[in-house]
């Protein structure tokens, strides 16, 4: 098994890949979990492991201690690294940390700007984009290198157009694949595909799907990112909100909807954003019809 996620994409096979997090240090929750969620949703089958922390390096050390286990466990973990707030001698350290614990994915983000942060123009110790320190990575030379992409823009501007410009910065310093923020619209992604294939950008674009199952969560995605609804769910939403497990199901025949078509149109690997919740994630699978057969064993 190649330790390198790019090489996965290689496989005309259908596949799933999952994200999960540490959670918060204030919450009676335990890493204990984390990895109980990751066990259920062996029946999926995940290439692979994406692992977060907060900005900052909120949870980091967590998130760390999971990426390990699931090495340990013969599991491909791609750790998230960001930019933002960290000296490069910061991220020589991160990146030795993960060597060591055996990750060799990375998915380098720029992380959220704190408010009033001011970047000197002498500051040349720091980061101040994600394609910086892509950049920074690739020169280190170890490790697989996973970026993220914005299908509907940046939350400050929307603008598609940008965010190809800024995804075929990324690709020319050293992106190997690109990960995309959640959205709902697949036909959003579709044009956004098609624009960055139109730029010579030929690294995988790995759409990544998250089901709507709660309203505050929707509400905090939707005031955070460009990400809209389309007009369908959007009523569903409307007509069925007001109960959450009326909500939820939406949500997820809704996301098992975008897997199917993202499917047929000729997407073979998908990354979900589990919120932790494998019964959940499981459903979509199954509704979509792509589950494991070894579901129930």
């Amino acid at each position: 098994m190649s330790e390198r996620i790019v090489d996965i994409f290689e496989n005309p096979l259908p596949s799933y890949s999952i994200e999960v997090f540490p959670p918060k240090p204030n919450l009676e929750k335990t890493l204990e979990i984390i990895f109980d969620t990751i066990d259920r949703l062996k029946v999926i089958d995940p290439s692979f492991v994406s692992v977060t922390y907060g900005s900052g390096g909120y949870n980091r050390e967590r998130a760390l201690s999971i990426a390990g286990h699931l090495i340990q466990g013969a599991y491909r973990a791609l750790s998230h690294i960001t930019a933002v707030g960290y000296l490069r001698s910061d991220i020589v350290d991160l990146l030795d940390q993960l060597y060591y614990l055996g990750v060799r994915n990375v998915l380098a983000l720029r992380g959220d700007i704190p408010p009033n942060l001011i970047f000197p123009d002498t500051e040349l110790d720091r980061f101040r984009y994600a394609y910086d320190l892509i950049d920074f990575v690739k020169r280190d030379g170890r490790f697989c290198i996973g970026a993220a992409a914005y299908p509907e823009g940046y939350a400050d501007s929307g603008d598609v157009d940008l965010s190809v410009l800024y995804l075929k910065k990324k690709a020319e310093v050293g992106a190997d694949f690109f990960i995309t923020q959640l959205f709902f619209d697949n036909a959003r992604f579709y044009r956004f595909l098609e624009k960055a294939r139109a730029v010579g950008i030929s690294q995988p674009i790995v759409p990544a799907i998250m089901p709507i199952l709660r309203n505050t969560n929707l509400k905090r995605i939707l005031s955070l990112s460009s990400t809209s609804l389309p007009s369908g769910l959007q009523e569903k939403i409307d007509r069925f909100g007001a109960d959450p497990l009326d909500l939820e199901k939406v949500g997820i025949a809704h996301a098992a909807k975008q897997v199917q078509d993202l499917r047929e149109h000729g997407m073979k690997h998908i990354h979900l954003y589990t919120m932790n919740k494998s019964k959940q994630i499981i459903e979509i699978c199954r509704l979509s019809e792509t589950v494991s057969k070894s579901e129930g064993r």
